[in-house]
């Protein structure tokens, strides 16, 4: 006579509970990049519009726009180093969601799986 393995299928259903609330929190951690992102995205924006302004008004007299590039030259790297961080944190947050739904789907596949082998016996 074969024992009916309840230990077995009780460690699938507790596996596949675990891959849903591991996906769920991949959701909050990309919901949360995303925040910091736009916050990042709208402090960009000022900064260059702030340089594009300053080496606009520079540029009528030739000797202060070579200033006033030298002056922002700093201030820009630093801008685009925050755009290529921008980009870099947007395909995490897609890569956290791609993620998120594959665990949700395993687990909530894998629980359903369980308790209807469970109940087959």
């Amino acid at each position: 006579m074969r024992r009916k393995p309840v230990l077995h299928m009780k460690w699938f259903k507790i596996l596949g509970v675990v891959l849903i609330l591991l996906g769920i929190s991949f959701f909050v951690g990309s919901n949360y990049i995303r925040s910091q992102v736009e916050q990042g995205k709208t402090k960009v924006r000022k900064a260059q519009s702030a340089v594009d302004a300053t080496n606009s008004a520079a540029s009528v007299d030739p000797n202060l726009y070579l200033f006033s590039r030298a002056a922002t030259g700093p201030v820009q790297k630093q801008i685009n180093d925050g755009k290529r961080d921008i980009v870099f944190f947007q395909s995490i947050a897609k890569n956290l969601d791609i993620a998120g739904w594959a665990a949700v789907v395993v687990g909530i596949g894998v629980t359903i799986w369980a308790f209807y082998r469970d109940k087959r016996g």
